[in-house]
This record gives C-alpha cells, structure tokens and sequence, in this order.
C-alpha cells in the first residue's frame, strides 16, 4: 500500500534564507520518496472497540496513584474523542487551545462583545467543539483472552491514538509511543488465556516534543487538539516467528519488484521456514504469475532477506488514468505457525528530467488542492476508506490529481482509496516547524521526525 506516498518534509527557513528555488527543490527532493507499507490486521485478533472505562486526570497525578492498577470510574466510547462522547470543559474565553493568535481584536473589540458572553461564546480562530480537554487522561478495557493466543507474540494495535500514548496489561508497562501519523502497537511478552485488563494513558498537551503548535496534526485551527483513539483499535496475535515488515520496491525497467523482509525470531537458534510470494491483480487483462516459493533460515532474535520478483512480460503500470494496483501476499511457514501479509502495490517510477517530474517516462503535471485536516463534524479525519473514496473522488471530479496533506498525515484508510481512485498524495511529516518548534538543531524533533 502506499504506493502514490509521497512524503515532503517542509522546512520553514527564515525569509531572508530561503528563496523560491529553494523552496521548490527541497520539495521535488522529497516529492521523489514513494514509500510502501503493509495493509490489514493478522486473522487472529480481538477487536477492542466498544465501552471502556475513562477518568481525566487534569492534575498529572494518575503515574503517581498508578492508576493503572485501579479501575477507573467513569466510561467512553472508541473509537471517538472526548468531544465526539461529549466529554470536556465548556469553551470560554481562558480554554487552552493549541494554535497561535495573530489578531487579537476579538478579546478587545466592542463589536465581538455579544459573542464574548457566557452561553454565546464564538470564537474565530478554531474549530470550537462543545467541550474541550486538554492534559492526560485514562482509557482502560478488560478483555478475555481465548486460548489459541498462548504461547504466541501479542502486541496491542492502536492506529491512532491523539496522541502520546502509555500503555500497561494487567499493571505492566509495555512501552509508549507519541506518533502522530502511524499506528502505535506494542507487544506483550506473554499472554495467557483468560481475563486481561488493558489501561492506556494519553496526553494530548505539548511537553518536551514541539512539533510547532501550528502544526495541523494537533492545531485547534483546523484538526482539533482532541484526546482520544481512532481508527483500528485490537488486540493481535502472531506466530512467535512471524513477519514484521515488507517493503516493496517496483523496477519497471526490469520488470520486476525488489522484496525488502524483515522477520522476528525470538529463538536463540536460526529457524528453518518456507517463504512464498504471490502477486494477484484483479484487472483480468493482468498477466498470470507463478507463486515464487524458496527455503530460507531466519537467524535468531531477527532476519531479513532481500529477493527480486518476476513481474512477467507485460505488467500492468500505474499512474493516474490508468490505476492498476498488484497485491502481494507474502507467507511464512515455521514450526511456530503461518503467517502472511498482503502488501498493495503499483509499478510505476518517479523521475525528473530537467524540471520536469515524470511518471514511467511521461510528463507529469499536478493538479492540487490543500487539506489542513479541518473535519469539523468530529475534529479528526474519518479512518474508513468509504469515506476516503467519497472525498477523493469528489476531489478528482473537479479535475485535480493531487492533494498536499499540510503537515499532518492521512490514515492509511486514504492510501488505500488514492491508490485504487489514482491520485497522487503530497504528505508531510506532521510537522510545521515554526515559533518554538526547530529541524535540524539535534532537539528531539530531529530524531522524531
């Protein structure tokens, strides 16, 4: 999947440093960086959507009463935020929000009196929901664990939590993640059958990571600056020996796709395994391709293996008119089990001549728009890809070809619908690197990002 990714990463350089040229070089250098990552959820896994159990903690004292050994008192619906369940502080005048102000007439001007009042409060600067929160809060579910997820590695799958996420099972820290962009998942050294209680703790406020609180990926100006999960929420189980990651790299010159595998072996001793790849296309044109199949050793604690496959004579490109997405499902056969991945992809290669960007060999001309991540009915983007085809859809009826995701990124929900609709997506690291917030001083942010 991902196979139209296109990743810009945008420095705001001071004016006096950064002329047009410049500007427009960084952003073809990173516009070239197509990327690819894996798609859907192993078989076996518990969806944790639904009711938990909630309870703010606008004090920060919840690490040290360690909350996650108690039950929490109150109750919410995720996926969804604390607005979408109606959950928060009434908006005034002194509500926290994330964004700067530039024009400050509205705190002073006797004409936006009527609308400074309690009870009529309009503010113009942000997406204003009814209630607001921001600071920690607790999220906790207690789920029963069958017996056929014993003995194998489990990780909990959080695809987008908003946003710095601690998780604990049954009291034991599993680890933290503060990604804005990608899923947060974290494993579980061993998991026995029976009742397991889940406790996640998120802060949506700005601590030591500055990513610019302008940035549109926790901005109230567009996206509100919410807490909460969306998206895919689920408890997965794996082999012991399973596949981590496949990343795919298409060579339409040769015909062929560079297979990138790491894998995850816990074992001390290399394991012998059976590796196969198939590449299925619906388009009923597609040339028919033989299952590859090879015997391979994974050493221990991790592996990977690099392998090229055959694309036949005539494989099928992609570009905007015609969006011809492959599907390679990759199977790992071990003593501990199968496992398997499917990976969308395309053939297609990105290229400049001169100053101009082409796509397998031919001009390529972007037609775009600009999403800042204003969803105002919820706050935060829709993670479904029926809505993605909708939007992207509507956007493509207008004649466009190309959306810039201003420094926040879609779920992959829209990859999903841009690769199979052909649209090109420009999307940044959910960054907008201005005010405090600096690139390339060694902070915290460089390593981030």
């Amino acid at each position: 999947m991902f196979l139209n990714l296109i990743t810009v990463l945008r420095f705001h350089a001071n004016k006096k440093n950064r002329s047009r040229q410049v500007v427009m070089k960084s952003c073809f250098v990173f516009l070239l960086c197509l990327l690819l990552s894996n798609t859907g959820i192993a078989q076996n896994s518990i969806d944790l959507s639904g009711t938990w159990q909630f309870q703010t903690d606008s004090l920060n004292i919840g690490l040290q009463q360690k909350w996650y050994n108690q039950k929490l008192q109150n109750q919410i619906k995720l996926p969804g935020s604390m607005a979408t369940n109606g959950i928060g502080n009434p908006v005034d005048l002194k509500t926290p929000s994330t964004g700067d102000i530039l024009d400050s007439s509205y705190y002073k001007k006797p004409q936006y009196a009527p609308y400074r009042k309690p009870g009529n409060i309009k503010i113009p600067f942000w997406l204003q929901p009814v209630k607001y929160y921001k600071g920690v809060a607790w999220y906790q579910k207690t789920v029963n664990v069958p017996k056929s997820f014993e003995g194998k590695a489990v990780c909990v799958y959080l695809e987008r939590p908003h946003w710095q996420s601690t998780v604990w099972v049954d009291g034991q820290k599993l680890g933290e993640d503060n990604s804005l962009g990608t899923a947060h998942t974290l494993n579980i050294s061993k998991l026995k059958a029976g009742e397991h209680t889940i406790t996640v703790r998120i802060d949506n406020g700005i601590n030591e990571l500055k990513v610019g609180e302008d940035s549109h990926s926790i901005s109230d100006n567009t996206q509100g600056n919410w807490n909460g999960i969306i998206g895919k929420m689920a408890l997965i189980a794996m082999p012991q020996i399973h596949i981590e990651n496949v990343q795919l790299y298409p060579d339409i010159a040769k015909k062929q796709v560079l297979v990138n595998i790491k894998f995850n072996n816990p074992n001390k001793k290399a394991q012998k395994s059976i590796l196969e790849i198939e590449v299925q296309l619906s388009n009923p044109k597609a040339e028919k391709l033989n299952t590859l199949s090879q015997k391979i050793s994974i050493a221990a604690n991790s592996d990977s293996v690099s392998l090229d496959c055959p694309m036949g004579q005539n494989p099928l490109l992609w570009d905007e008119f015609n969006p011809n997405v492959y599907t390679m499902k990759v199977r790992l056969k071990s003593k501990s089990g199968a496992d398997e991945k499917a990976v969308d992809f395309g053939m297609r290669e990105i290229a400049a001549q001169g100053k101009q960007l082409t796509i397998n060999g031919k001009p390529l001309f972007l037609r775009g728009t600009l999403d800042c991540a204003a969803y105002p009915l919820t706050g935060f983007p829709p993670m479904d890809v029926a809505s993605w085809t909708a939007i992207l859809t509507k956007i493509k009826s207008y004649g466009l070809n190309h959306v810039r995701y201003h420094s926040w990124a879609p779920p992959e929900a829209a990859f999903i619908a841009a690769d199979k609709l052909g649209m090109y997506l420009q999307v940044e690291c959910s960054s907008w690197a201005n005010g405090d917030a600096r690139i390339g001083e060694g902070k915290v942010l460089d390593k981030w990002i």
